[in-house]
């Protein structure tokens, strides 16, 4: 999205409640507590309504001032939409209670979430054998919805339109192939007018018309899946012959309209040493970007799964990431997706494992919020229906608090009841999913549990 003019909107308050630097959108009761850079960068932001003159000047006057205006940017968008200017004014400072403003910083939890991550259907028109989930078959001929996306359209709306009122900036829409789903260009357009920013990852064969439609409801990111670069490899990592041409074809559109797609291969055991075939492909094709993630093997038992296993551990792989990254530096910009992140032997087990509930929310096909989006079927992991409840019903309801701050009594008769690291374990957020396939439990060590080294 632009970032031309980013005045505050006129409904939307910033200012200082008992002390600590806030801001709140009208009446919606939902006040974000500011770090005193936030709060300095939102003064230069509302004064001049420009990134770059508020970045000179914040970072005159703060440490890392230009940082601290990207990150307000980033994180309070929906609340730039106003036409004019605020006084530059900072007799806010004499109201701040510095003390009050530091313990602000102590909760990882946001007043409301950040970003909400909606898994729109299971259904998908692709059979990738290493895909996490059991997807749900659909036709792209059919030209209707999937039968579990019953999220209703209505129910939608209203979920974007308290999105902007809360300062939850960003929708990332995933699948099964959310592109299924017969409204979701309704959807990304409403999106649009609400300032949220939306985020799409798909495997689905974009034609011209879609891509343009796509531009004009100006999603802010896609990430498409593609595997390999030699034809009848990517046919067989996508279950579907004849996809490599439509993932090319859907590439091209995608940049013919400047939306500048990023690809996202999986690192498997048939693939691994054939990613330059891949970079090249891109290269030829315009694409600047490419991020690769680890397998995961899927919770149900398949026999693709162990011929997809790579024969090298995690830090092996990681390895031929990181030398591809250096082979192709220059021409194509190479990531470890998060999964490879996570698992590297850098990952610092201090830092963020889990969001949900700190600073996103999962919603599934049929509206349902959740804990983990990776298990839809664990009721146990249920947290309401926005179809009923408001988004800060439910990330203000016990169900997410029980979950986000577990006590030790659910981890009886495990090796987390008596753990020393246990309430550090919960601020970095735990992973459910990784818990239940290992131990088949969910309160239980999950796989970033570092107990045999801290004990």
């Amino acid at each position: 999205m632009s970032t031309s003019c980013l005045f505050l909107g006129p409904s939307v308050y910033f200012g200082v409640d008992r002390g600590v630097p806030v801001l709140r959108q009208g009446t919606e009761g939902v006040a974000h507590q500011l770090q005193l850079g936030e709060a300095v960068a939102l003064a230069f932001l509302s004064a001049t309504g420009q990134r770059d003159q508020a970045a000179i000047a914040c970072a005159a006057e703060i440490e890392n001032g230009a940082r601290w205006v990207d990150r307000v940017i980033d994180r309070y968008w929906s609340y730039f939409d106003g036409r004019s200017a605020r006084p530059l004014d900072f007799n806010w400072l004499k109201d701040v209670n510095f003390d009050a403003a530091a313990d602000s910083k102590i909760s990882r939890r946001d007043a409301a979430p950040k970003s909400l991550i909606w898994l729109v259907t299971l259904a998908c028109n692709r059979r990738c054998p290493y895909c996490y989930y059991d997807v749900l078959p659909h036709s792209i001929q059919r030209g209707h919805t999937p039968r579990d996306a019953t999220f209703s359209k209505t129910a939608v709306l209203r979920m974007l339109a308290e999105m902007r009122r809360i300062g939850a900036s960003n929708l990332y829409l995933t699948g099964g192939e959310p592109l299924l789903r017969s409204d979701i260009i309704d959807i990304l357009n409403e999106a649009q007018r609400n300032r949220i920013r939306t985020h799409l990852s798909t495997k689905y064969p974009v034609d011209q018309i879609l891509a343009c439609q796509l531009k004009e409801a100006r999603v802010d990111s896609i990430t498409y899946s593609l595997d390999a670069g030699h034809r009848r490899l990517a046919d067989g990592l996508a279950g579907d012959k004849g996809f490599f041409d439509q993932a090319v074809g859907a590439l091209k559109a995608l940049s013919r309209v400047g939306l500048d797609p990023e690809v996202n291969a999986v690192a498997t055991r048939v693939n691994i040493n054939r990613f330059n075939e891949l970079a090249q492909l891109l290269v030829d094709c315009g694409i600047r970007r490419l991020s690769v993630s680890l397998f995961i093997p899927p919770p149900t038992h398949r026999t693709a799964t162990e011929k997809l296993t790579p024969a090298q551990d995690d830090s092996q792989m990681i390895a031929r990431i990181r030398e591809l990254k250096a082979r192709w530096s220059g021409e194509l910009e190479i990531r470890l997706g998060d999964s490879a992140r996570n698992r590297s032997a850098t990952f610092d087990s201090s830092q963020p494992v889990c969001e949900v509930g700190y600073s996103e929310l999962h919603v599934l096909p049929n509206g349902q919020a959740c804990r983990c989006r990776y298990m839809p079927n664990e009721t146990r992991l249920l947290l309401g229906s926005l179809e009923e409840l408001t988004i800060m019903d439910i990330w203000r309801g016990e169900p997410l608090n029980v979950l986000s701050s577990p006590s030790r009594s659910m981890y009886q008769g495990t090796a987390c009841e008596s753990c020393r690291s246990f309430n550090r374990c919960n601020s970095r957020g735990r992973c459910f999913a990784s818990a239940l396939q290992n131990t088949g439990k969910l309160a239980a060590p999950d796989s970033f549990c570092q107990m045999g080294s801290i004990q």
